[in-house]
């Protein structure tokens, strides 16, 4: 599956990059250990895929090296729950409220093309769509993450 999702990416002006060994799952649980529903599926595409971005530069997908702040992408893995917190100010509920949404979603592509927007696995493994200025505020676009993989090979999504 994975390889014609590689195939399909680098075909429509993606630079991908592979793992030369897969990554081990230990380390991708350690860095991850937030959200213990992360689903194998993507497990399975961060032990092969290190990076992952759009020929603009301006979509990627977060990988390992994001995760653990050794990405040349000058945005964090979680910059749009930063920045919500930062408008959130003093507010200590809508800080908490933030927090929660954000421990039920790892985002997993990030974009800063027309808008900041992204993709997150949400607690139940369906993938949702949120954009500023209400990060928090999503839409579900597919069910699982293989089913998300398959809408954006038939042209679906992004």
């Amino acid at each position: 599956m994975f390889d014609d999702f590689v195939k399909w990416l680098k075909s429509n002006g993606w630079c991908v990059c592979r793992y030369d060994n897969k990554l081990k799952y230990d380390s991708l649980k350690e860095v991850l250990a937030r959200y213990s529903f992360v689903d194998e599926s993507y497990l399975k595409f961060l032990s092969i895929i290190k990076r992952a971005v759009n020929e603009t530069k301006n979509m990627w997908f977060n990988c390992y090296d994001e995760f653990i702040g050794n990405s040349d992408i000058a945005f964090k893995w979680n910059e749009f729950e930063t920045i919500s917190l930062e408008a959130a100010e003093d507010d200590l509920n809508w800080q908490k409220d933030i927090r929660l949404f954000w421990d039920n979603h790892l985002p997993i592509i990030m974009s800063v093309a027309d808008t900041y927007s992204y993709y997150a696995m949400n607690l139940n493994g369906k993938i949702v769509f949120g954009m500023e200025p209400e990060f928090e505020e999503v839409k579900i676009i597919a069910n699982s993450f293989e089913e998300f993989i398959n809408k954006i090979m038939t042209n679906k999504i992004l």
